[in-house]
Protein backbone atom coordinates (compact mmCIF):
# COMPACT_ATOMS: atom_id res chain seq x y z
CA UNK A 1 0.00 0.00 0.00
CA UNK A 2 1.09 3.74 -0.69
CA UNK A 3 2.05 5.25 2.24
CA UNK A 4 -0.70 7.82 2.03
CA UNK A 5 -3.43 5.21 1.32
CA UNK A 6 -2.43 3.62 4.85
CA UNK A 7 -2.36 6.97 6.48
CA UNK A 8 -6.31 7.33 5.13
CA UNK A 9 -7.18 3.74 6.77
CA UNK A 10 -5.58 4.35 9.87
CA UNK A 11 -7.47 7.80 10.01
CA UNK A 12 -10.71 6.35 9.53
CA UNK A 13 -9.80 3.68 11.90
CA UNK A 14 -8.59 5.89 14.11
CA UNK A 15 -11.77 7.92 13.84
CA UNK A 16 -14.50 4.09 14.49
CA UNK A 17 -12.48 3.59 17.35
CA UNK A 18 -13.51 7.27 18.63
CA UNK A 19 -17.24 6.61 17.72
CA UNK A 20 -17.45 3.56 19.42
CA UNK A 21 -15.28 4.75 22.96
CA UNK A 22 -17.36 7.97 22.64
CA UNK A 23 -20.45 6.17 22.67
CA UNK A 24 -19.55 3.42 25.43
CA UNK A 25 -18.09 6.60 27.73
CA UNK A 26 -21.36 8.67 27.48
CA UNK A 27 -23.52 5.72 28.45
CA UNK A 28 -20.82 4.92 31.71
CA UNK A 29 -21.03 8.69 32.92
CA UNK A 30 -24.94 8.83 32.00
CA UNK A 31 -25.14 6.05 34.36
CA UNK A 32 -22.62 7.15 37.38
CA UNK A 33 -23.70 10.69 36.82
CA UNK A 34 -27.23 11.11 36.70
CA UNK A 35 -28.02 7.59 37.53
CA UNK A 36 -30.06 6.91 33.67
CA UNK A 37 -29.38 3.78 31.50
CA UNK A 38 -28.97 4.32 27.76
CA UNK A 39 -29.00 1.15 26.15
CA UNK A 40 -26.00 0.21 24.25
CA UNK A 41 -26.41 -0.49 20.27
CA UNK A 42 -24.50 -3.05 19.33
CA UNK A 43 -23.44 -1.20 16.10
CA UNK A 44 -21.19 1.28 18.51
CA UNK A 45 -18.96 -1.76 19.49
CA UNK A 46 -18.83 -3.00 16.45
CA UNK A 47 -17.81 0.31 14.84
CA UNK A 48 -15.05 0.28 18.15
CA UNK A 49 -13.63 -3.47 17.49
CA UNK A 50 -13.62 -2.47 13.51
CA UNK A 51 -11.43 0.17 14.08
CA UNK A 52 -8.74 -1.43 16.67
CA UNK A 53 -8.86 -4.33 13.77
CA UNK A 54 -8.40 -2.04 10.74
CA UNK A 55 -6.31 -0.21 12.43
CA UNK A 56 -3.79 -2.65 13.92
CA UNK A 57 -3.91 -4.68 10.42
CA UNK A 58 -2.98 -0.95 8.86
CA UNK A 59 0.05 -0.84 10.93
CA UNK A 60 1.40 -3.97 10.18
CA UNK A 61 0.86 -4.00 6.09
Amino acid sequence: MSRLRNQLIRTAATALIWIGGIEVLSSFVAKQMYNYTLTFTPIFFVLGILGVVVFVVARFI
